[in-house]
C-alpha cells in the first residue's frame, strides 16, 4: 500500500486562498518547492507533518488530503 496526497483537494483549497502555483502552497507551509511538485507528480509519499502543515494552512481534514493506493504484489 502506497499513501498519495489528494492534489485535487489540495489544489481547490489552496486556490480558494489565491495560492495558484505550487511555489505559493510550498511558502504558505514553509517546504521547498521541489517537495510539493514530487507530492503533486506522485513520486513520493506525504510525510505526516507535510500533511499537518498543509491541513493547519487550508483547513482540510487529514484523512481529506490523503489517499491509500494499493500496490499490485
Amino acid at each position: 500500500m502506497r499513501v498519495r496526497l489528494r492534489t485535487d483537494v489540495l489544489k481547490k483549497r489552496a486556490t480558494a486562498r489565491e495560492d495558484n502555483t505550487l511555489q505559493a502552497i510550498a511558502n504558505r507551509i514553509g517546504v521547498e518547492e521541489s517537495t510539493i511538485t514530487r507530492l503533486f507528480n506522485g513520486e513520493s509519499e506525504p510525510r505526516l507533518a507535510t500533511v499537518l502543515k498543509l491541513h493547519d494552512a487550508y483547513g482540510v481534514p487529514v484523512a481529506l488530503l490523503i489517499r491509500r493506493e494499493e500496490v499490485p504484489a
